[in-house]
């Protein structure tokens, strides 16, 4: 099932008929409420069983909008369905091995491309390096990626001493919101609806090889919760950038 731009639901109405669908080059979404209520999330690996009530574990996640899956690599490191309240829901990652894998993501953007990545969280720890998401290139080029990292939250081009880091401190049990956009070498960093530093960078080359959620190639593991995740092969700005900022903020606990 996929939904058009036009959907209704709790989750959307609040933003008139805004909705992820109208990014450029939506790849997909982790949308916990939107999936459970379609019934767009799974138990295991075959799609058989349904992931619907708190505390259910999910293997696989389908995105509302492009029906992109992603997936757990195993029924142990699948992340746990949580009841929010107040239509809101989440999945908690246990912070030792639950993670999606996306492999040869070949609708996500090339290197170079532009590219926003977008995510609401609830960390339940804050210590050492834990990634929220990373997507790496073919060819040994540098990933980028979301992240926890020496008490900050950062977007990275990982690999080239690249960061742009949130005036936001991490705090367990506290939400955050960002927007991460990359166009023609420029980044920007929105975090709680705050404009962050801007940086030139050197882009990325190559196919995109795999994407993660909730942890790296190096197993640097995100503890804590997951309330929507969005990727698109466009820089999000303007009434977008708004758009999509507000809808962080209604989904997250």
């Amino acid at each position: 099932m996929k939904l058009g731009t036009g959907l209704a639901t709790n989750q959307t109405r609040q933003h008139g008929n805004w909705s992820p669908a109208k990014l450029p080059g939506l790849f997909g979404t982790i949308y916990p409420a939107l999936a459970r209520l379609h019934g767009l999330l799974w138990q295991d690996i075959a799609k058989t069983v349904p992931a619907v009530t708190h505390l259910d574990p999910v293997r696989v996640a389908e995105c509302p909008y492009t029906g992109h899956e992603f997936t757990a690599p195993s029924d142990n490191a699948s992340p746990i369905l949580r009841d929010e309240g107040g239509g809101k829901w989440s999945l908690l990652f246990d912070g030792v091995d639950d993670n999606f894998v996306v492999s040869s993501p070949t609708a996500f953007p090339s290197g170079g491309a532009p590219v926003t990545i977008a995510a609401a969280v609830t960390p339940a720890s804050v210590i050492g390096t834990q990634m929220l998401t990373w997507i790496t290139y073919a060819g040994g080029n540098a990933a980028i990626a979301l992240s926890i990292r020496l008490g900050k939250y950062q977007a990275e081009k990982y690999g080239a001493s690249v960061l742009i880091q949130s005036s936001v401190m991490p705090m367990v049990d506290t939400p955050f919101r960002c927007v991460y956009s990359l166009l023609s070498g420029k980044s920007n960093f929105l975090s709680n609806g705050v404009p962050e530093n801007v940086t030139t960078v050197d882009t990325n080359t190559g196919s995109p090889e795999t994407l993660y959620v909730g942890q790296n190639s190096f197993s640097e593991i995100y503890s804590g919760r997951v309330s929507l995740i969005v990727y698109a092969a466009s820089a999000t700005t303007g009434a977008n950038l708004a758009s999509l900022d507000a809808l962080l903020a209604s989904v997250q606990p």
